[in-house]
């Protein structure tokens, strides 16, 4: 009877454990045999190629999926088609990718305010609904609210806004550099290049309103004026100077999408 009992219970136990949900194994392996077929085709720095590849990133998606399944995450297998099809397009090197619908191959339906985690964003596993963003462990929409006056819109003083809170309302700005809220705002008519301007956005085109000598930005005070943007590769002091980022004072050519991709990888799962 007693050894009935103890294979009775064993039984009970592995059928508990047979129960908890497969992992994708073969969709691991097709993602990794094609992010690594192409890593070193644009160029990427040396410390974005991921070594041991196939097995590496086969790896680390069993075991983001795991811990998705684990929280109750569903699979979903169109998505990762379409995520495949996004990763062959990254050989070409281009800067951009084809427009896709927003999906996410593992995914919650946690709501705007609601807590969140996210287990991977290559390819995406994460706890928000689709179309939400998780930031800082909380599930939040990066197209609203839209902020009435006096309405907080930054977290930080600085020259543009953080912390997603939202956009303000028509006829309102936000004013990240004092308030950190929403004020009344009547825009003045964009000025043309070579015009005088008082704020960083306010030429026409995609120029730039440049600051006297040293000031960070231009004012009523001390106005600026309209100059073009800065090319890359020459040398920069704004941060919104340059068609894509100003960093160690030189502004940088946007790096083929698949260099990003490799990076996003490394954020992930570990710095390079």
């Amino acid at each position: 009877m007693l050894r009935f009992f103890i294979i009775a219970a064993f039984g009970i136990g592995f059928a508990g454990c047979s129960a908890r949900p497969e992992t994708h194994s073969d969709a691991g392996r097709e993602f990794a045999r094609r992010l690594c077929a192409i890593q070193n085709e644009c160029g990427c720095a040396d410390d974005l190629i991921i070594f041991d590849c196939e097995n590496r990133v086969e790896r680390e998606f069993v075991t983001s999926e795991r811990k998705a399944l684990d929280a109750g995450f569903v699979y979903d297998a169109a998505c990762m088609e379409t995520f495949l099809g996004r990763i062959d397009e990254l050989g070409a090197c281009g800067v951009e990718y084809s427009e896709h619908d927003p999906c996410a191959v593992y995914g919650g339906d946690a709501e705007v305010g609601e807590p969140c985690v996210v287990f991977d964003t290559m390819p995406l596993m994460y706890g928000c609904r689709i179309d939400l963003a998780c930031i800082e462990g909380i599930c939040r929409d990066l197209d609203e609210p839209v902020l009435p006056l006096g309405a907080a819109c930054s977290t930080e003083q600085g020259d543009l806004p953080t912390g997603w809170l939202g956009y303000c309302d028509e006829g309102l700005r936000c004013d990240s550099q004092d308030t950190l809220t929403c004020v009344q705002y009547t825009p003045e008519p964009l000025a043309p290049l070579g015009e005088e301007c008082t704020i960083w956005y306010g030429c026409e085109g995609d120029n730039i309103c440049r600051p006297q000598g040293d000031d960070p930005q231009p004012s009523e005070e001390r106005p600026g004026v309209c100059v073009e943007r800065t090319p890359p590769g020459e040398p920069c002091t704004l941060v919104y100077e340059c068609d894509r980022i100003c960093e160690a004072g030189i502004c940088q050519d946007p790096p083929p999408v698949l260099c990003d991709v490799l990076n996003n990888w490394w954020s992930i799962h570990e710095d390079p």
